[in-house]
């Protein structure tokens, strides 16, 4: 758990404290009011940059990014949220926005796309489904987490889905399991390196591939993964 987690009340903020995100020197403004079903506090600080305000409450980008989520409209107050969903929506929005330029970069590599489409949105099914999906040339590639379930990757031509898989790297975060730095390294290698074989079998069937091609397919998906990573 985050060392800030505390049953206490308020913390004043230090001068000798940053602001919770990663790499930002500011100044914090303000401590997360985001407290959990069993009474924990977030409390971590934020600066102007990396803190939002939903419903009149001051958070950090986690659950900032859970709130709005799940609506916007969310009230982060002990029991407002089901245990099940609390990490979903800002694991999910977390995990878009580190692959988002080399999601980018593989549909421009392979395809020649020179414009991405990238939507969050929440399906409502028996259980609610969060997706963060990137969309170009009939092509979609979507991060998917439902309930309790794995974080599972699809990817679709024209509507038809061609790969619904569990990659280690997402599986990883989802569970929060102890990963070197290595080891985070080659599962997110992985997951591209499975993202671009799929682009370039549909590319070849389409006879229209972005990058000059020699070798076995699996030597050119490698080459568009060293391009992107």
């Amino acid at each position: 758990m985050n060392p800030l987690w505390t049953r206490s009340g308020k913390r004043s903020i230090t001068a000798a404290e940053g602001c919770h995100a990663e790499r930002c020197a500011e100044q914090p403004e303000h401590r997360c009011t985001y407290v959990d079903q069993w009474g924990w506090r977030c409390l971590a600080p934020s600066c102007r940059v990396h803190g939002l305000v939903v419903s009149g409450h001051a958070l950090c980008l986690r659950h900032a990014g859970l709130c709005l989520g799940l609506g916007g409209d969310v009230n982060p107050i002990p029991g407002e949220l089901e245990d099940e969903y609390e990490q979903t929506p800002s694991l999910l929005i977390w995990a878009a926005r580190g692959v988002d330029t080399d999601m980018r970069k593989v549909f421009a590599d392979t395809f020649g796309a020179s414009s991405v489409t990238f939507e969050q949105r929440i399906e409502a099914h028996e259980r609610p489904r969060w997706l963060a999906e990137w969309r170009a040339d009939g092509v979609a590639v979507a991060l998917v987490i439902e309930g309790y379930g794995d974080p599972l990757l699809t990817i679709t031509d024209s509507g038809e889905r061609l790969i619904l898989e569990a990659p280690e790297w997402l599986r990883h975060h989802r569970y929060q399991l102890d990963t070197a730095l290595e080891d985070e390294v080659a599962l997110r290698r992985s997951m591209f390196q499975m993202i671009a074989t799929t682009f370039l079998t549909v590319a070849l069937m389409r006879g229209d591939v972005a990058v000059e091609l020699d070798g076995s397919s699996s030597e050119n998906a490698s080459r568009i993964t060293e391009v992107v990573l």
